[in-house]
């Protein structure tokens, strides 16, 4: 198709910028500007008869050459003017272990496998984009690339008028969206989405969005849940004590233990509530499972009001009185405390949070169990602490 018989409605003004000819009237129709594709000045065309348009002055440009590089443009320049580039794409979500796992409970849909939308901002982890930028053997429509970050690896822009990318480059496992466009109706999506999505029947608002295809892309992904364990662990002395390990382990991967369990815990991160302290729950969990471990979080003063879960320090002259609870686990240790606690007294009938959601529980079945050597023990505090927290604790009972 030549020039003359094509309705150009864009043109690049004199700063290389797209220029709509609904915004050129006769005060700025002489500025000149010049074809996207073969850079042959054009003329506007601002009659009343036919439908405003820019033309060449001699036919050399191909209306899909026009349409390739003015998006290619008009993508580059939306870019660094908008806020976000979202791309929705299906993802089928599996699990090869949902039938054995323990860790779903009854919540069927935690786990289940289908197809669901995965949305992604571009701009989140790219911050340049390139035309005709170069990667490996392989020149994108538009390059995005990450100036911070050499080893994120780039994404391709393409844009497909009639023709798709190169089979070769789609399967060159670079993520590449390639945008479906139709003419020179230059418009900017909310969310650039899979056409894939039509084939669902669920396509929601089609005027928000634009047909893409996309390639390298995980499209297929197995179901992973964080994990947190809790260890039921014997010190040198016999004390048995509990900790909250900080890493994160993946559900697909408990079959590793720490060296000293002799008890451990796991629970999907996600599902314990964000008010509920692990550590605590951990312990109670334990209990119930046949592992007692001494500690305030099973005290039945723990919280109480009055005196009963109160330590005396005596230092010179001064005298101090303080609050259990207001101690941390870092600056008083809960368990070892309970040995010379007069006031300890376990709660048989504590609230466990745990046990109303699903956990895995493994027992070292090797573990010798040594006897508890209460000479050994040692209790530690930070006297500086300990004062402001009795002088705060005075201030309140007054």
């Amino acid at each position: 198709m030549i020039a003359s018989d094509s309705f150009y409605r864009y043109a690049l003004n004199d700063e290389e910028r797209l220029v709509s000819v609904s915004d050129v009237n006769e005060s700025n129709r002489y500025n000149g500007y010049k074809c996207v594709s073969c850079g042959c000045e054009l003329t506007p065309a601002l009659g009343k008869k036919n439908a405003h348009h820019f033309r060449h002055k001699t036919d050399t440009c191909s209306y899909e050459s026009y349409i390739h590089k003015l998006w290619k443009q008009y993508v580059y320049e939306q870019w660094h003017k908008q806020p976000h580039f979202y791309v929705s794409y299906i993802v089928e979500r599996f699990c090869d272990k949902v039938s054995e796992c323990k860790l779903r409970g009854n919540d069927t849909k935690k786990c289940e496998n289908g197809f669901f939308f995965e949305t992604v901002d571009l701009k989140e982890k790219y911050d340049t984009c390139e035309i005709e930028g170069v990667y490996g053997n392989y020149r994108a429509d538009l390059l995005l690339t990450n100036s911070n970050n050499q080893d994120i690896v780039p994404t391709f822009l393409e844009i497909c008028y009639k023709h798709p990318c190169d089979e070769d480059k789609q399967k060159s496992g670079i993520p590449i969206v390639e945008l479906k466009v139709d003419d020179d109706n230059l418009h900017w999506p909310q969310t650039f989405l899979d056409c894939r999505v039509k084939r669902t029947g669920n396509v929601g608002n089609l005027q928000t969005t634009m047909d893409i295809s996309i390639f390298g892309y995980e499209l297929k992904k197995q179901i992973e849940h964080n994990v947190r364990r809790f260890c039921v662990y014997q010190d040198v002395n016999g004390i048995i004590h509990g900790r909250v390990d900080d890493t994160v382990l993946s559900c697909h991967n408990l079959n590793e233990h720490a060296s000293d369990s002799m008890m451990e815990i796991f629970v999907i991160e996600n599902d314990v509530p964000k008010e509920v302290s692990l550590f605590d729950s951990g312990i109670k969990a334990a209990a119930r499972h046949g592992v007692k471990i001494q500690n305030c979080a099973i005290c039945r003063h723990k919280g109480t009001r009055g005196n009963q879960c109160l330590i005396t320090m005596n230092n010179d002259t001064d005298s101090w009185v303080v609050n259990i609870n207001d101690f941390s686990n870092k600056e008083l240790d809960k368990t070892n405390y309970t040995y010379f606690c007069r006031n300890y007294f376990e709660w048989l009938s504590f609230s466990d949070s745990l046990s109303r959601i699903p956990i895995i529980v493994w027992v070292n079945k090797t573990y010798n169990i040594k006897p508890i050597n209460k000479s050994e023990i040692t209790i530690s505090f930070d006297q500086k602490r300990m004062k402001e927290i009795a002088i705060r604790h005075q201030t309140i009972q007054k």
